[in-house]
């Protein structure tokens, strides 16, 4: 008996000691490094871009210009391409802007047609280098555009329906266990991705009611909940004021560990790590990063299943942190985000020289900007002020340089009303803005994508230019053909020629092209012997535009009422139409017809020019005995003249080698074009002479050029200067009809000095009322500013 003691005891240290050794057992330093330096790595390699745009107003009429300027931050060269769009409700793209962003600010405008309908619509803007990964990280921004020539508004609302909610329960960080009192968070929202309120009570499988669920800010909250094993609990709930469902709550699990943050910790991060069904004492340990960058790390030793770890918020920069804890075997066993404020972002001041204004006043205002211990800050800046009577924002609190950088930038799905979350320090608020960490999805990456050296794959590259892409085919086996020529021309305004090498399968690459609106160029290609038996294929990615999965919001919903946020449009009074649209000043006019020239049909020949500088119709020479060359000095003085600066001759776009075309009868040739600048394959630019046959002619060359193709390229677009008028008194300014802008100035350009100073002037139109000044931009050390100051405009008082 005293032996099998002795052996049981013995037995019982030995698996005490083994199951201390586990969870005792220090976390290896090389794969700590490994895990860590790789994560490091991957986010310096596909650095996630991030682009914000500062527009001049937050809604628009037609016939306006929007006016922008974009900010761009982590791009991965240091001069790109930026593309910006704006999307009608069915997200296709009705206005596309190829912008330059240098030094990461770039600046533009977009012209609204007058025959642009009512309605929301979505400000998209985006890199190449973004396009490789999710489009929730482009910037979008909803926009309402007005158009009072619309014979009716629609105001027809959406029912909402049940199998349109989506409603999602959240533990807090990512593990239901049971036993301990868990945080669950959860978000209501409907199939656009807007909050929707929701009541209601957590049920246990017995019926009996475990907790209260009300949402807070935008469909989103959280309770607590201590579950048991093997028990389920139910949400019976009232969505929108109108929808009643019930929702199952995920089964908890027996064994694992969580982590809970106390969020009205101001000083420091409050973490409270649980275990249950593990052995009582483990090692982990707690990562903490901010945009991707490993800022924090600490070994914990959780003992009796709970252990609670203070980490000052000076460890991390402003931002959303991302909390990690691994085991000893850094396996991820659960994820928290908490966001961290220092307020140390730059509120500019914006002062003015005077309280009171007029109608057509000239306005100065003095901006500061000053960090929190008053000292100044070099500034990057963009400048609006716009009346806010003509003006609707969709949102309340709307999203910003501030919120974009800090805060929606760096969360998946829509953030909606993002400025909330900044207005105050209250404590509604920090739980609001908790509840949001709870529930949004943050992924730079996933450890397992570390662990597994798993690579993204990249189609896009960064690009700092115009490019051309294509693939160099054989005229006549439809196979690349490596090593091939082409040569790029460039037509009429923009003259330019061009010569790359296509690679081993063809494909070849003409970057660095750098022009304004829209040219035509030629290229052609000729395979390594010289021979043009070649075609071309372009690619037509490189001007496409991505298909979207996320539209603008067109309607709200409350418990009273379900209303579109179109019927705003139908709410203007007719004072506001007549200030809008000048309607003493102008004549209404009744039905019109519109007269245009018909537009010539593409006759499918492959030119490669623009068009001809002068035409000559063969065809009124086809009963002509003699051939071509012969027939036109007789009969055309304009092809003699041309003649007499030796041009070039081309039959079907083929150069005339031997010299054989003029010999062609005049009843082959369809037309002969005269161009001044053709651009010639190894020559550049010089006069030239096109024959081209008709159709079915005897001995016709290909329909089409071999290795000839043509195509139109979008340059960038136009930075053009906002117009504010100057009202100095003269009597030419006086008479001026009136002025009843929404937007009063707008100024991309604005820079403080050293001692963070800058100032702008403008002024006033004849409208009175509420004026809004935004001024945000960057400062040289990569700041946030941001500074909203108001003013008011009031009548002049009989007499003055």
């Amino acid at each position: 008996m005293k032996q099998n003691y002795v052996l049981k005891l013995i037995i019982l240290i030995q698996t005490v000691v083994v199951i201390t050794s586990f969870y005792l057992v220090p976390i290896s330093e090389d794969e700590k490094e490994r895990v860590l330096t790789k994560a490091n790595q991957y986010i310096q390699q596909y650095l996630q871009e991030k682009v914000y745009l500062h527009t001049d107003c937050p809604s628009y009429w037609a016939n306006e210009e929007i006016w922008y300027k974009a900010y761009l931050k982590n791009t991965p060269i240091k001069n790109c391409n930026l593309y910006v769009e704006l999307l009608n409700s069915n997200g296709k793209v009705i206005y596309k802007n190829i912008g330059w962003a240098q030094d990461g600010f770039s600046y533009g405008n977009m012209h609204l047609a007058d025959t642009l309908s009512s309605g929301i619509y979505q400000l998209r803007a985006y890199t190449s280098w973004m396009r490789n990964f999710d489009e929730e990280w482009f910037f979008r921004k909803d926009l309402v555009i007005w158009n009072l020539r619309d014979k009716s508004i629609s105001t027809e609302t959406e029912e909402l329906k049940a199998r349109k909610v989506d409603f999602q329960f959240m533990p807090e960080s990512g593990t239901f266990l049971s036993g301990i009192n868990n945080r669950v968070a959860f978000k209501v929202i409907d199939k656009n991705g807007k909050g929707l309120d929701v009541e209601g009570a957590i049920l246990d499988e017995k019926g009996n009611e475990i907790a209260k669920i009300k949402s807070g800010y935008k469909g989103m909250g959280s309770f607590e909940l201590t579950p048991q094993a093997g028990m389920k609990y139910t949400a019976e709930v009232l969505v929108a004021g109108n929808i009643n469902m019930n929702i199952n709550l995920p089964e908890a699990t027996v064994s694992g560990v969580a982590m809970k943050i106390n969020p009205e910790k101001t000083d420091r991060i409050q973490a409270e790590i649980n275990k249950s069904g593990l052995p009582s004492e483990g090692k982990y340990l707690v990562v903490g990063q901010v945009e991707g960058k490993v800022c924090y790390q600490k070994e914990v030793l959780v003992n009796s299943g709970k252990s609670v770890l203070e980490i000052s918020k000076n460890e991390f920069p402003t931002g959303i942190v991302r909390l990690t804890l691994f085991d000893i075997q850094m396996i991820p066993r659960c994820e928290r985000l908490v966001f961290v404020n220092h307020n140390d972002q730059i509120e500019v001041k914006i002062e003015p020289e005077k309280t009171e204004y007029h109608p057509r006043e000239k306005v100065i205002l003095d901006l500061f900007t000053l960090d929190k211990d008053e000292t100044p800050s070099l500034a990057n800046l963009s400048f609006s002020a716009y009346h806010t009577s003509t003006i609707h924002e969709t949102e309340t609190y709307p999203e910003n340089i501030m919120t974009r950088f800090l805060l929606s930038s760096e969360l998946k799905g829509r953030v909606e009303e993002p400025a909330y979350y900044f207005k105050d320090d209250s404590i509604s608020t920090i739980h609001a803005l908790d509840n949001l960490m709870l529930t949004h999805g943050y992924r730079y990456f996933g450890w397992k994508e570390i662990t597994d050296n798993h690579q993204p794959e990249i189609s896009w590259q960064p690009d700092s230019s115009i490019e051309i892409k294509g693939k160099v085919i054989s005229f006549l086996t439809n196979r690349p053909v490596p090593n091939s020529k082409v040569t790029m021309m460039t037509l009429k305004s923009l003259l330019d020629v061009r010569e790359q090498v296509a690679d081993s399968a063809g494909n070849f690459l003409i970057p660095n092209l750098y022009f304004y609106d829209t040219i035509q160029v030629s290229l052609q290609s000729r395979n390594s012997n010289g021979k043009t038996t070649t075609e071309i294929k372009l690619d037509e990615s490189v001007a496409s535009s991505p298909e979207t999965n996320i539209l603008p919001l067109t309607y709200q919903y409350s418990k009273e009422n379900q209303s579109t946020t179109v019927s705003y449009l139908s709410e203007l009074t007719l004072e506001l139409r007549n200030k809008k649209w000048h309607l003493s000043d102008t004549i209404l006019l009744g039905d019109i017809n519109v007269v245009t020239r018909k537009k010539k049909e593409y006759d499918g020949l492959a030119r490669p020019y623009a068009e001809a500088d002068y035409v000559i119709d063969a065809t009124l020479f086809e009963n002509t005995q003699g051939n071509i060359a012969q027939t036109l000095e007789m009969n055309s003085p304009i092809f003699r003249m041309f003649m007499n600066r030796g041009p070039r001759v081309f039959l079907d776009g083929n150069p005339d080698v031997n010299g054989s075309i003029g010999t062609m009868p005049a009843s082959w040739i369809d037309k002969v074009e005269l161009v001044r600048m053709a651009p010639i394959p190894g020559a550049g630019f010089e006069p030239a002479v096109f024959f081209w046959t008709k159709r079915g002619a005897p001995n016709k060359m290909p329909k089409f050029a071999s290795g000839i193709s043509t195509t139109k390229l979008v340059g960038y677009s136009v930075i053009r200067n906002f117009y504010s008028p100057v009202y100095d008194g003269s009597a030419d300014t006086e008479n001026l009809k009136g002025d009843f802008r929404s937007t009063l100035y707008w100024n991309p350009f604005i820079e403080t000095d050293e001692d963070g100073v800058g100032w702008v002037s403008f002024y006033n139109s004849n409208q009175t009322g509420e004026v809004k000044v935004v001024v945000e931009g960057v400062t040289k050390n990569g700041k946030l500013c941001r500074g909203v100051y108001k003013y008011v405009v009031i009548p002049e008082k009989a007499g003055e």
